[in-house]
């Protein structure tokens, strides 16, 4: 009886490694710690208890790895609680190794947040899922895909207020939902820490590389306060480049949410990686007629 005691206990521990509600400001997080992966279909899957998948993972003193061997064995998916009271997926990769062949990366929480395809990068990301789909349920499927890559990752987790963010607004997004040529995107990075200098660059997510907007790749922020602590940038768009994924053997002209990357790299502050985001809404590269 006592043993069967401890199976249970065991077996309930290994079932609840993703914490929920650690502290005021966090939904839920996956550090790695008893990282649970069962087969897909069992009981626990479906409550969201453990991940289910193909990718190679396994728990690290500071986070863990998911590894993806070959082309068919590369997503890894589990159910996760969602609340619009704490908005923000975060998670911080550390180590990138790459494998042989095609390589991808793409967070659907539960859909595409955000995708590197071929160059997969550091740092540290923060998107909110609430704002490119307006019908997230409080339970929902979650799944990372990977190919022919090594990720190292310290944690995901949904958190009311990050400590770290990037920002995009514009009056094009609430009149029409999508940005074109002709509108105004604000970019505001908004940092725990004071710091000397900010500034974002964009990227395609097609074998990730810089793009020019209005014949540049970056743009230099300005602080909006004194700590220097909120930095702030404007954009009127005349010129972006196009996707460089094409459908159907075609060109297309948008950018969908996730596609279109920013990272902000921050000098003399606390903050010593890359902070990345990308679009949760569509960004059209040419101005459609009325």
């Amino acid at each position: 009886m006592k043993f069967l005691i401890v199976l249970y206990i065991f077996s309930t521990l290994c079932f609840s490694a993703v914490k929920y509600n650690p502290d005021e400001n966090t939904l839920w997080i996956e550090d790695g710690k008893n990282f649970a992966i069962i087969e897909y279909g069992k009981k626990e899957f479906w409550e969201g208890k453990a991940w289910s998948g193909k990718l190679e993972v396994e728990g690290l003193e500071d986070g863990f790895r998911i590894k993806s061997p070959s082309n068919d064995k590369h997503s890894i998916g589990r159910y996760f609680k969602f609340s619009s009271e704490y908005p923000y997926l975060v998670w911080e990769i550390k180590k990138v190794i790459y494998g042989e062949g095609y390589r991808d990366f793409l967070m659907a929480f539960p859909n595409n947040v955000f995708n590197f395809v071929t160059h997969i990068y550091p740092g540290l990301f923060v998107t909110n899922p609430f704002l490119s789909n307006k019908n997230i349920k409080n339970f929902e499927y979650c799944r990372i895909f990977l190919y022919n890559t090594e990720i190292h990752f310290s944690y995901i987790k949904m958190v009311k207020k990050p400590e770290y963010l990037i920002e995009i607004e514009s009056p094009a997004i609430k009149e029409k939902g999508y940005v074109e040529i002709g509108d105004e995107i604000i970019f505001k990075v908004i940092l725990k820490e004071p710091a000397e200098d900010v500034s974002l660059t964009f990227y395609d997510f097609y074998i990730t590389h810089e793009i020019k907007v209005n014949n540049s790749s970056s743009l230099q922020l300005k602080p909006e306060d004194d700590e220097q602590k909120i930095w702030i940038g404007k954009i009127k768009l005349e010129k972006i480049d196009k996707p460089s994924v094409k459908k159907d053997g075609k060109e297309i002209d948008t950018y969908s949410p996730g596609n279109f990357l920013i990272k902000a790299t921050v000098l003399g502050g606390k903050i010593n990686v890359p902070i990345w985001t990308a679009n949760y809404f569509e960004i059209k590269t040419e101005r459609r007629p009325k």
